[in-house]
């Protein structure tokens, strides 16, 4: 693969990367708002069912995200770019750092629900 033909790929796999952080961001914002607004208000039923489709959906987002940090990683180590003269442009680091944030987000936001959702309003 030339220089050119790497850049161009790595660029497809991190703009993907990107679009399913974006994705991600949505999933946890707009169950974060359905939580603290009529999360106390759902039924038993309605809140597993919001909890399961917000998991399942952001789990997807970030396993995508995943995936191609880790294509973005493999093309960048088996080929010589300019990428190389520049430290943040590490896979390995892109990986571990976002899977660190991402996937504990997932549980933090279940925590959310589980608490609001435990609080009488007064």
């Amino acid at each position: 693969m030339t220089e050119a033909e790497a850049l161009e790929a790595i660029g497809i796999y991190v703009s993907n990367a990107h679009a399913s952080f974006t994705l991600y961001v949505s999933f946890v914002f707009g169950f974060l708002v359905v939580a603290y607004l009529a999360g106390a208000k759902l039924t038993k039923f309605q809140a597993v069912v919001a909890s399961g489709t917000f998991t399942l959906a952001a789990s997807a987002s970030a396993l995508s995200m995943t995936a191609n940090l880790l294509a973005f990683k493999a093309i960048k180590h088996e080929n010589l770019t300019a990428l190389d003269k520049v430290a943040i442009y590490d896979g390995g680091f892109w990986v571990v750092a976002m899977s660190s944030v991402l996937w504990p987000g997932v549980l933090v936001c279940l925590y959310f629900m589980w608490d609001v959702r435990r609080t009488k309003p007064k």
